[in-house]
């Protein structure tokens, strides 16, 4: 009964319970404390709005090593400006 009272609670009402975001602090000793923004619980709007914010703050970058631009400013990939060479 113990296990099962100890999952309620923290499914319930522990640290990652409920929905939405919540900002978490993670202390390493000899570190200093970092804070992060997490997603808690599974609803789709929740999950989109997480989704977002990540891209939002990293976006992804284009590899240089996978395109190219031309002279004329246009993207090509790299197997075809090998092929030209």
């Amino acid at each position: 009964a113990p296990k099962i009272v100890k999952g309620h609670y923290q499914g319930s009402h522990g640290k990652f319970s409920g929905a939405g975001f919540k900002t978490v602090t993670v202390a390493i000793p000899g570190c200093r404390a970092q804070r992060f923004r997490i997603c808690v619980g599974n609803r789709p709007e929740d999950i989109q709005r997480w989704i977002a914010e990540r891209k939002k703050r990293f976006p992804r970058q284009v590899s240089e090593k996978n395109e190219a631009k031309d002279e004329a400013g246009e993207v090509i990939s790299a197997v075809t400006k090998t092929e030209t060479r």
